[in-house]
């Protein structure tokens, strides 16, 4: 299954002349942040459009000791969380998707693939010039059939030319078998120049036992695109 996206990702260029994929150029990031819970974590990320009105969306986050206890590494490659999301633009904002995650963070090794619906919105508020959209997804149908997700992403400019914004995601994972858990990371992002932001984030993870759900993130990140 690890093999999905990038399957598909080749399915929905397989037809496109080489001298337009020149037009699909990703978007890259890279991350470091610190945690109140010492999860410093390094977040690689891409984003980007494909022929035929799919775009994806993908992230690998590599974790220090706090988040796997029993090591002494930073940025162990063991201590990783992945999700890639590959989507299709149906109608006015409404689409498909699939989304892969694979993890090897507490409780364990664990690998999903979802299928569902979304719905992206974008308009403009009154205080800047720059865009804002926000998405919902359900995804009712998961591989390991434990039941499913819905989630909530935004991306609002604060400052007239959007140099301050916020953005982040609400995940809900319903469980068949379990109580249901969430997972929301609010951030707040400070331009600094073309090259680099501020990140605050806050960091609730419903998976994660005590204390330990709960932290709040400040980073740098570097546009590398």
């Amino acid at each position: 299954m690890t093999g999905l996206i990038p399957i598909l990702l080749t399915l929905a260029t397989a037809q496109t002349p080489p001298m337009q994929l020149a037009e699909y150029k990703p978007h890259m990031e890279a991350t470091y942040s610190v945690d109140t819970r010492s999860f410093d974590n390094l977040n690689l990320l891409a984003t980007g459009k494909l022929p035929f009105g799919f775009s994806y969306y993908g992230f690998v986050d590599i974790s220090s000791d706090g988040v796997q206890p029993g090591t002494d590494e930073y940025f162990d490659p063991e201590n990783y969380f992945s999700r890639w999301q590959l989507n299709k633009n149906l109608w006015k904002g409404l689409g498909v998707e699939v989304e892969h995650d694979a993890s090897n963070l507490p409780p364990g090794v664990a690998e999903v693939a979802r299928f569902g619906l979304t719905y992206r919105h974008d308009f403009r508020v009154p205080w800047s010039e720059s865009k804002a959209f926000a998405i919902g997804k359900i995804f009712p149908v998961e591989t390991d059939n434990s039941g499913g997700k819905t989630a909530f992403v935004w991306n609002v400019p604060i400052t007239r030319h959007g140099s301050i914004w916020t953005d982040g995601f609400f995940d809900v994972h319903l469980n068949k078998d379990a109580t249901d858990k969430i997972v929301f990371e609010p951030q707040l992002n400070f331009r600094i120049n073309r090259y680099f932001d501020l990140v605050i984030e806050g960091r609730y993870n419903g998976f994660l036992d005590g204390n330990d759900d709960t932290g709040v993130g400040v980073g740098l990140r570097i546009k590398l695109d």
